[in-house]
């Protein structure tokens, strides 16, 4: 009687959850003698109004949420009975079109996919939502799985609903991003270590150059304090000489004598502590320097083995020049290679008839830097050569006269303390090299 009614509503449900259908119209049936024939229309009608209708209501509601990801679609009744499975299921846990699933319960379908304990979790009456990751091999794949009860109006559970995501693609390509990741967290240690060496290998250099230089400087720093030395021992023996003469020596006698020995003395100190401070090792901290004090330190060593050489020093220093956040070891050195420099470019030019070197500072506000220039009227640079002059191993120089590691020094140092240095060379007219330097951003600068 209410067969007609039965087979138009299943055809409709069909259309939406084809299998799922059909097992809420039995399982309501069953309530009331399990026979379509044997119930009446009205009676029926009811049954589909108040049992069927609010189930896949709830069905739906529980679906929908998953329904936008897209992927397999599994329902089991509260027996535990498989009562659907869409296409994609067989697809995505390898099992085939034709497959069976030897056993109306999908045994073999849920030891596949590991649900058993699933199934578990999902019927107990506090159950909520279970996800998890399954690895499958034959074919390979990785499917995610998140499962749900299926609840009546009275929230008692009348199934469990699964859903499969295949995420073999998005699992491969976070598995690569992890690899290239940890590749190049290698390849960061590696630059890392490379650049540590690699500053060793310049602090090494540097302290050869100095090495080098102090080499180079010592005839010139010998004759340097030996000059105040002598002046100390003559001075010397002239106070002997007056306090061994009958009646001895007035105070007004010494007086100028021992001054001549205490500025002999403190000239001795400066040369020997500008000789110290500028043999130590770099100790790579930064600090705030004095461009002025420094280059007057250099000056200090290197002076007078200028002036044995007839090239003169013309020193302009800027006044409340600002200071510079650097290394003031690595400063000494730049300079000094600098000026090194400068007097090989003049003595190749002019020989022992020398030459003039410019040493200068200023401030340059708008670019808030401080500015210390090197310039000589030596030999020049040819235009071929201002490109490759800062190289590594470049130079101009004679075999024995130089590595060409000097201006690369000082390039790479100038660079470190964020700075640039600009070189000119017009024909004819010497070279000029200009060290540009960010001012120190402390206060007290």
């Amino acid at each position: 009687m209410g067969t007609e009614i039965y087979d138009s509503v299943v055809s409709k449900l069909a259309l939406v959850t084809p299998m799922f259908a059909q097992f809420i119209m039995r399982e309501a049936l069953k309530k009331h003698g399990g026979d379509p024939q044997d119930i009446s229309p009205v009676k029926m009608k009811r049954i589909i109004a108040e049992e069927v209708l609010p189930r896949l209501r709830k069905y739906v509601k529980n679906v929908d949420s998953l329904e936008s990801l897209g992927g397999g679609e599994i329902i089991f009744s509260k027996t535990r009975e498989l009562v659907f499975l869409n296409p994609a299921v067989r697809l995505l846990a390898g099992i085939g079109k034709a497959a069976p699933l030897q056993d109306p319960r999908g045994g073999a379908l849920i030891d596949r996919l590991g649900l058993r304990e699933a199934l578990d979790i999902l019927f107990k009456p506090d159950a909520g939502v279970f996800v998890r990751e399954v690895a499958l091999e034959n074919p390979k794949a990785r499917l995610n799985i998140i499962g749900g009860p299926i609840r009546d109006g009275g929230n008692n559970i009348e199934g469990a609903i699964f859903f499969l995501q295949d995420v073999t693609l998005r699992r491969a390509l976070e598995e690569d991003v992890e690899r290239y990741e940890k590749a190049l967290e290698e390849r960061a240690q590696a630059l890392q270590r490379a650049y540590e060496e690699l500053k060793e290998t310049q602090a090494k250099l540097v302290q050869s150059s100095k090495m080098a230089s102090l080499g180079t400087l010592a005839g010139g720093v010998a004759h340097e304090i030996n000059n105040p030395l002598t002046g100390v021992l003559s001075n010397a023996q002239i106070m002997r000489a007056l306090l061994e003469k009958k009646g001895g020596a007035a105070p007004e006698e010494l007086i100028p004598i021992l001054q001549d020995i205490e500025d002999s003395a403190k000239r001795c100190t400066s040369i020997t502590r500008a000789l110290l401070d500028f043999s130590h090792p770099s100790k790579g901290r930064k600090q705030d320097v004095s461009l002025n004090e420094t280059s007057l330190k250099v000056m200090d060593l290197i002076g007078h083995e200028l002036r044995l050489q007839n090239i003169h020093i013309r020193e302009d220093f800027a006044q409340d020049l600002p200071q510079v956040l650097a290394d003031p070891q690595l400063i000494q050195q730049v300079i000094l290679n600098l000026l090194t420099n400068a007097r090989w470019a003049i003595r190749k030019k002019s020989g022992d008839k020398g030459g003039e070197i410019s040493l200068r500072t200023k401030h340059d506000p708008a670019r808030k830097e401080v500015v210390l220039t090197v310039s000589d009227d030596g030999i020049g640079i040819p235009p071929e050569n201002l490109a490759k002059i800062l190289e590594p191993f470049f130079t101009t120089k004679d075999i024995g006269e130089g590595t060409g590691l000097g201006l690369s020094l000082d390039y790479s140092i100038v660079r470190q303390h964020g700075g640039t240095i600009e070189i000119e060379s017009p024909p004819g007219q010497g070279a000029t090299f200009r060290v540009r330097l960010p001012s120190s951003p402390n206060p007290a600068s």
